[in-house]
């Protein structure tokens, strides 16, 4: 059984990614920016919704991937949880590994609305992209305003000023 710790480094030795002073320095750097939130000795089973994702973003970052995909990564946290995430995805992240491009799919419109640099929102219609938060609630496309329009009833996000 492998420990949060032990779990973070596998995937790096088995694809013998560097070597390992290289991982080493390489877990450091990602346990530092997890600024204590991940509690590296328990088996990941006993971790906390927020510590589990925080080890399996870094797990997957020990292998220096190009990009980044993350589906839903704030799906069921806390409101304080989800911004400690986000703190660590969409700051720390870029920061430690600027060649990489996060890519995150969501359907939560808050996150969209902080943190994108660009829109893309899929429907039967097809796909729209738009360059930012201001160009996709301004959209003249039908399918995004009756979205919008919905969201509205639920969300103070997409309150009519913005």
């Amino acid at each position: 059984m492998l420990s949060g710790l032990d779990n973070l480094k596998l995937a790096a030795h088995y694809h013998q990614q560097d070597d390992e002073q290289t991982i080493a320095l390489r877990e450091q750097a990602l346990l530092g920016a997890m600024q204590g939130q991940m509690d590296h000795s328990l088996l990941p089973a006993y971790m906390t919704p927020l510590q589990q994702r925080h080890l399996s973003i870094a797990r997957a970052l020990m292998l220096c991937p190009k990009a980044l995909f993350a589906h839903n990564p704030f799906f069921g946290l806390s409101r304080p949880a989800r911004q400690r995430l986000a703190d660590f995805l969409l700051q720390r992240v870029p920061q430690l590994f600027p060649e990489i491009s996060l890519i995150i799919s969501t359907d939560d419109p808050e996150l969209v609305h902080h943190y994108a640099g660009q829109v893309l929102f899929h429907s039967r219609s097809g796909w729209f992209s738009f360059h930012n938060w201001e160009d996709f609630v301004s959209s003249p496309e039908d399918v995004v305003r009756y979205y919008i329009h919905q969201q509205r009833a639920q969300r103070d996000i997409f309150s009519e000023a913005q």
